[in-house]
């Protein structure tokens, strides 16, 4: 991949979410562009997040223009995870379902066996009533 290639696809809020979800403690650092991404993923400016972190407007500047700390990208990384946990709105709708089944595959491993099967009639009753409400919603008759 070219080094242009390469800037396009790591500024991109997709690529910002992907790298949040894969991201393990030996990855290489966080650089300026894949910052401000982040931040513009997370809807936060420049001058809310140097307010959010209470540090100086001029230091968020600086990890715009070089990278953050690799404790920041951390932070970056576990707001991205915490408040976008099936991606950005609009994302590739395969990649929505693979992360809402792996999220629920995750809190079925959770249970007891023997929760398991209530668990899942729990979740279905759910799912059925929440259809049956966004098809009345929508002026059809279920």
């Amino acid at each position: 991949m070219t080094g242009a290639a390469h800037a396009v696809m790591a500024s991109s809020p997709d690529h910002a979410f992907e790298t949040a979800h894969t991201t393990s403690s030996s990855a290489s650092r966080m650089d300026g562009g894949s910052f401000k991404a982040r931040l513009k993923l997370l809807g936060r400016t420049q001058t809310a997040f140097a307010a959010e972190l209470g540090v100086a407007l001029r230091t968020v500047h600086y990890w715009a223009s070089d990278g953050p700390p690799n404790e920041i990208a951390h932070l970056l990384d576990i707001l991205t995870i915490t408040e976008m946990p099936f991606g950005p709105m609009g994302a590739d709708p395969a990649a929505f379902r693979r992360a809402v089944e792996a999220e629920l595959e995750r809190l079925l491993s959770t249970l007891l066996p023997e929760r398991r099967v209530q668990f899942l009639d729990v979740l279905s009753t759910w799912v059925d009533e929440r259809l049956r409400a966004n098809a009345v919603g929508e002026g059809r008759d279920t």
